[in-house]
Parts: C-alpha cells; sequence; structure tokens
C-alpha cells in the first residue's frame, strides 16, 4: 500500500511539473499546432504556424528558465515582399522591426531569465506595403 501511494505521488509530481515546463501558444487568428519535443529531446516546441494573408500575425507564448536557458523565434518568409517581425518580452519591446526580405528567413536567439515567474512573449509579424504575407513561424526552448 505504501508503495504504490510512493509511485502515485511520484506520477502526479512528474505531471504537474511536465504541464508547468511546457508552454502553450495564444494565438486567436491562427490555430497553432504544437508538439511536446522535437527531433532534439532537451528541445521544447513552443509553437509552429504557417500563416497565409494579409493581415499581420500575432502569438504569444511563456518562456520559463527551467524549461531551458535559450529561446529561438525562427521566421521563414516565402511571400513576396519584406516582413517586419517584433518582439515582445513582459510587455516590453524586445527588437523591433526586424526585417525579412522575401524568399530569407532569420531566427532570433534569446537568453531566457524567467525565473519562478515565466517571461510571457508576444511575436508580431506585419508589412508595411499591404503585400499578401506567406510565412512560416516557429519558437523552440532548450
Amino acid at each position: 500500500m505504501k508503495k504504490s501511494l510512493v509511485i502515485i505521488s511520484t506520477v502526479l509530481m512528474l505531471s504537474t511539473f511536465t504541464g508547468f515546463a511546457s508552454a502553450a501558444p495564444d494565438s486567436t487568428r491562427i490555430a497553432p499546432s504544437q508538439s511536446e519535443t522535437s527531433t532534439d529531446s532537451r528541445e521544447i516546441s513552443l509553437f509552429e504556424v504557417s500563416h497565409v494573408g494579409y493581415h499581420s500575425f500575432q502569438s504569444s507564448f511563456h518562456a520559463n528558465i527551467h524549461a531551458g536557458k535559450s529561446l529561438d523565434v525562427h521566421v521563414k518568409n516565402d511571400g513576396p515582399g519584406t516582413v517586419y517581425m517584433t518582439l515582445v518580452r513582459d510587455g516590453k519591446n524586445y527588437a523591433v522591426d526586424i526585417p525579412i526580405s522575401s524568399g530569407q528567413q532569420k531566427t532570433e536567439t534569446i537568453k531566457v531569465f524567467g525565473g519562478f515567474i515565466s517571461e510571457k512573449w508576444k511575436v508580431f509579424i506585419n508589412n508595411k506595403d499591404g503585400h499578401n504575407m506567406d510565412i512560416q513561424v516557429k519558437a523552440k526552448q532548450y
């Protein structure tokens, strides 16, 4: 009886930590696909989205130091014009209007601080000439 109680307690603790360590995207425009891990078991995929349209892209997610010390936000631009990426950490601009030309891709690598409270990140991607965007956006923590 005591042994089964210890096993159940351990499983509950591990499942609680896994739920705390993984981050979920929050996008109202696009339903992103999310997987727990990528090909490298030390990486956590926060979101991966394809976006096609004239309107801007926006997504938010949380990062915590317990899930990894580094964060990559990657954008691939398959559209006909330049798009611009802005990253916001906890309500403050981290990087503004990073240009990504047509046919190009950009990865922004960020050091995660987090602590006990996770950092809230937002990714905004827009264009300045109104062209139809065709982008792939993904974020991972490791």
